[in-house]
């Protein structure tokens, strides 16, 4: 049987989308403000033109929003709900519709379904959007003009060998000093490669060397007796580590920017993450979280629908204190699924927790 979009359901989509938008606009506005204004002397540089200061402001906060926006979803989505049930109780026009037959359900479904549909922005945002651009979402204010240097510490690869630089520098995609470890699946050295620096090469898809060298003992009696080695010269080493890896690889929560198909990859290479249960728990929050943001909307949205007269600005504390609760735990348990021993349990506990009382609050609504 077909939904039939009636009057009344056009009118609070459209009254939702319209405060949907203002909420996005005010949250995020307040959030990118709120950040600038504590962090702004990490944009400052007195050799830095002022110009240059703005195009890396206006860049760090153009990439950061998206990621803002996927935190904050859920409750911008109830934000735009209590907007648009608080104005139909203030215009009366609730009163109307309840005098007309119109149940509170009936009410609310418009608004529950458009949530769902508001919804998918933050999974498109997750798993489309933020992990094409997750190079420049794990750089902090002061490298914004993507220029920060670290070093490299064994990384390991499927081949068991290990990638050392003391220094990378992501702007010019260039290792110093880089030096590599190839070894057998027991451990043993191989062969090692050093090289003074080592640019990468999207054409090839490698590493080009400077002054690359490669030692590796012409057999293994020569090498245990004499300490016997072979050199010879390299120009270019292929390894799995590639700039974007590297970069991702050096922030401490880069496994929460990765699609959920990333993820799934990871576990499949357990040897390239140092602690496998961080994958498991965000691949359990990629499921999680779009539960939670409309948990966070049934949560708030029965302070509202109530016929009896009530204060306005009473349901907006209720359902805003019960929404931070929910909200608060979420971010909790996704921090503590990455060292717990049971990473599955800590993602899914918001729901344990707020599932059983949003069925209580959405049951117990007087129609």
């Amino acid at each position: 049987m077909r939904y039939p979009i009636k009057t009344i359901d056009r009118y609070l989509i459209r009254s939702f989308t319209y405060s949907y938008l203002i909420s996005v606009l005010i949250m995020m506005s307040l959030y990118v403000l709120l950040d600038m204004f504590a962090n702004i002397d990490e944009f400052a540089d007195p050799d830095k033109p002022m110009r240059r200061m703005i195009r890396e402001i206006l860049s760090y906060y153009g990439y950061h929003s998206f990621l803002y926006f996927a935190q904050v979803a859920g409750m911008i989505t109830l934000v735009a709900a209590a907007f648009t049930l608080a104005r139909l109780y203030r215009s009366n026009e609730l009163t109307a519709m309840l005098a007309g037959g119109i149940s509170l359900y009936r009410v609310a479904l418009p608004i529950i379904l458009m949530g769902l549909v508001f919804n998918a922005l933050w999974v498109v945002d997750q798993e489309c959007i933020i992990p094409r651009i997750a190079d420049k979402l794990v750089l902090a204010h002061s490298e914004a003009g993507g220029k920060r240097a670290f070093s490299l510490g064994f990384l390991r690869d499927s081949r068991n060998a290990l990638l050392t630089a003391s220094r990378y520098v992501p702007a010019e995609k260039k290792m110093e000093e880089m030096l590599v470890l190839e070894r057998d699946a027991e451990g043993q050295l191989v062969a090692k490669i050093s090289a003074e620096s080592a640019t990468w090469d999207a054409d090839r898809g490698c590493w080009a060397l400077t002054r690359g060298m490669v030692q590796a003992p012409s057999n293994v009696e020569e090498f245990v007796v004499r300490g016997e080695v072979k050199r010879r010269p390299m120009e270019y080493y292929k390894s799995e580590w590639q700039p974007d890896d590297l970069l991702l690889r050096q922030a401490a929560g880069w496994t929460w920017l990765m699609g959920l198909g990333e993820l799934n990859a990871l576990l499949r290479k357990p040897h390239l993450v140092p602690d496998i249960r961080e994958i498991v728990a965000a691949r359990h929050v990629r499921f999680t979280q779009p539960v939670v943001n409309i948990l966070i909307l049934l949560l708030g949205i029965p302070f509202f629908l109530n016929r009896e007269p009530h204060n306005v600005l009473l349901s907006v504390g209720w359902c805003l204190a019960l929404a931070i609760l929910c909200f608060m735990l979420a971010f909790v348990s996704q921090n503590v699924a990455s060292t717990s021993a049971y990473p599955a349990l800590a993602a899914w506990m918001p729901i344990l927790v707020f599932g059983p009382v949003a069925t209580y609050l959405i049951t117990s609504i007087k129609t």
